[in-house]
């Protein structure tokens, strides 16, 4: 009897978890469509240099937001060990080194771009996008996210 309990209770855990790492993924996914969301409106800026002040609230939002990156990957929510929809590679788990200086990389760029963009320098803002877009963003989603 107390054996059956025991894995109950270690069943109802694992559910707990899973529900908790699918609500961790979810929230993942949302927050890198809503980063998407902002660098499009900054792309706008870059492109035609209208829309400084909108590009300037994307960026704000945008820095506060890759500080945050490196906690949206708890152990288990990678396509290896999660059952549900997730492009996340374990090499955000074995190479953890690798994925906080990529981390990293994006907050310093995001920074960067922050500053070109409330400057209304258009071209640092597109020099500083690019940047951003090779070294942090092509660079985790190149090492760290399979391709779907």
């Amino acid at each position: 009897m107390a054996a059956a309990a025991l894995v109950a209770s270690v069943m109802l855990i694992e559910a707990v978890r899973a529900d908790d790492l699918a609500s961790v993924v979810a929230d993942r996914q949302a927050a890198m469509k809503a980063m998407s969301g902002k660098l499009k409106v900054i792309k706008g800026f870059v492109d035609s240099g209208a829309g400084q002040a909108e590009a300037a609230d994307a960026a704000a939002v945008l820095v506060q937001t890759a500080k945050l990156i490196p906690g949206w990957f708890p152990a288990g929510s990678g396509i290896d060990s999660f059952s549900g929809k997730t492009a996340a590679k374990p090499e955000i788990w074995t190479d953890p080194a690798k994925f906080q200086a990529t981390a990293t990389a994006f907050q310093l760029d995001a920074s960067a771009l922050q500053k070109a963009v409330a400057a209304g320098d258009g071209a640092a803002a597109a020099a500083a996008f690019e940047t951003m877009g090779r070294e942090g963003c092509g660079a985790c989603h190149g090492a760290f996210r399979a391709k779907t």
